[in-house]
């Protein structure tokens, strides 16, 4: 009988508790960190596989040029500085000195170029490519290497998100890689980066080590998010691959997990433990209320208005985070320099005005379907809430559970009347935005007018610049009502009390630089 991928999870935990019985206290080596993941590595190699070290363990062995601050500011990282030329057109980076790639050998310009062109190749399956190419907004017409330590990236038109778009999570840093990370064929050998840890032991669909890199040369500024003083203080991580989030929650209290993922209950439930700890954080993963303003019985504004005005956004949040989350009316996080003061405004539920507004618009009770999923728990239960909220001021509405691959389809293709929906993390200062602006089938607010606030602001790296354009997209967003903005997903991180230095970032995910193990 073939075994299930929680089968091989709990078959790994117990394989590893048979190993650490042997110690004194049956847990985990005194140099090693266990953590949880919950699902295997998606791609080793970023040209060929388009999710390629986008988890965790490679986040700690590849380094990019910059990298995102909690607070969603671009810092340094292989970098020492920048300086923006030609109104935007050109950037000149600055590399630091000393810095080693895990083989040794010296970072230079010439690595950095080398990097650029394996991931841009023609052909290459680099998440970010288009982002890049000309295919969405700019392109990077040429890389120069003046000196070793010298790096220009020249673009084809202003644009002020070049930055944080190569500081970007999912497009796996814009790494660094050394070119004997190829073999002499082509074909791809090992990640050989920057980062504080190195590639150990890999078993498909089980496991993955990384190991301490000694030659580490870590920067002096403070840690925050991807930047700063990130130091490996362990001699090894062990990522699990688990599943399942009742074996994840058994291996903590038993101790054979030191570091996992949870949300909702099973956070919360983990708060009642004695031998574990739970950090948490707002993130950039934004969950709403989408709303087809071509739609007979929503095309007036008001009907949206008014399906606006009745939503409890606090409510909402707090059922689903257990009480971690709050409500918000804007897609951008309150820990970006852009949430503005505006931005805190318009959440507050008025069911009289509510009902007014449907009145004006028009609507007469006619049913409004509403699509939801249970593969992502956390959609179909703001759902279940906002249906019966609409439900108390007159709204009809009924709900539609489908599969999740069918609710995406239909979103893609703008094909539906309301749907519950979630929007992955997005960490430019107006990337909150994009994922919901434009011409495209499956953007929610195509308004002309809209998409040139959002150009202009784009184009540009004054921050002034951007805060005007994000405080008029959110008037405006308010007003037009594409959707109803609930939440931000807050992140929470559970270990074991025998760690120290762990806490939970905004970017999310499962770090461990800077974490030791208690003596």
């Amino acid at each position: 009988m073939a075994m299930t991928r929680t089968g091989y999870a709990v078959a790994a935990i117990h394989a590893a508790a048979a190993v650490w019985a042997a110690t004194a206290n049956a847990a985990p080596p005194a140099d090693t960190i266990v953590v949880a993941m919950t699902e295997d590595l998606r791609g080793v190699d970023p040209q060929r596989e388009r999710d390629a070290m986008a988890s965790d363990p490679y986040r700690q062995i590849v380094e990019g040029l910059v990298g995102f601050r909690d607070d969603l500011e671009v810092a340094p990282v292989l970098a020492q500085g920048w300086e923006i030329r030609d109104d935007g057109r050109t950037y000149v980076f600055r590399l630091r000195e000393g810095v080693t790639f895990h083989n040794g050998a010296p970072l230079t310009s010439a690595e950095v170029k080398w990097s650029w062109d394996y991931l841009m190749a023609a052909g290459s399956q680099w998440r970010c490519r288009s982002n890049f190419s000309g295919q969405v907004g700019f392109k990077v017409e040429a890389v120069e290497t003046p000196d070793p330590l010298t790096v220009v990236f020249r673009v084809n038109q202003p644009n002020g998100s070049f930055l944080a778009t190569i500081a970007r999570v999912d497009c796996a840093l814009t790494p660094i890689l050394h070119p004997s990370s190829l073999n002499a064929d082509g074909t791809w050998n090992k990640a050989i980066g920057t980062g504080p840890f190195m590639p150990g032991e890999r078993k498909v669909g089980q496991s993955m080590e990384i190991v301490r890199f000694p030659g580490y040369v870590a920067q002096t500024a403070p840690w925050s998010g991807m930047t700063g003083r990130r130091e490996a203080k362990v001699e090894k991580v062990r990522y699990l691959v688990v599943p399942d989030p009742a074996t994840r929650k058994a291996g903590l209290v038993s101790g054979d997990i030191d570091l996992t993922a949870m949300q909702g209950d099973a956070a919360a439930d983990m708060r009642k433990q004695a031998n574990v700890q739970v950090f948490a954080s707002e993130t950039t993963s934004w969950y709403s209320l989408l709303l087809n303003d071509q739609d007979p019985a929503l095309k007036d504004k008001r009907v949206r208005q008014g399906i606006a005005a009745a939503i409890d956004r606090d409510a909402i949040a707090d059922v689903v985070s257990f009480g971690q989350g709050k409500g918000t009316a804007s897609v951008m996080p309150t820990f970006s320099r852009y949430h503005s003061p505006l931005h805190a405004t318009g959440a507050k539920p008025d069911k009289d005005k509510a009902r007014a507004l449907l009145k004006a618009g028009g609507y007469a009770g006619q049913p409004i379907t509403m699509t939801t999923n249970k593969r992502w728990p956390l959609m179909y239960d703001q759902a279940v809430l906002a249906q019966q909220m609409l439900e108390e001021v007159g709204v009809k509405i009924n709900l539609e559970v489908v599969e999740w691959g069918l609710q995406l389809a239909n979103y893609n293709k703008g094909a539906y009347q309301m749907q519950s929906f979630g929007y992955s993390a997005r960490y430019e200062p107006l990337g909150h935005w994009e994922r919901i602006v434009g011409p495209e089938p499956r953007k929610i607010w195509k308004n002309p007018e809209v998409i040139q606030i959002l150009k202009k602001a784009e184009a540009s790296s004054d921050p002034a610049v951007i805060q005007a354009g994000a405080d008029e997209l959110f008037r405006r967003f308010v007003d037009e009502v594409p959707g109803v903005a609930l939440y931000h997903v807050v992140n929470e991180v559970v270990a074991s009390r025998r760690l120290q230095g762990i806490k939970s970032s905004p970017l999310g995910g499962l770090y461990v630089w800077n974490v030791s193990i208690r003596n």
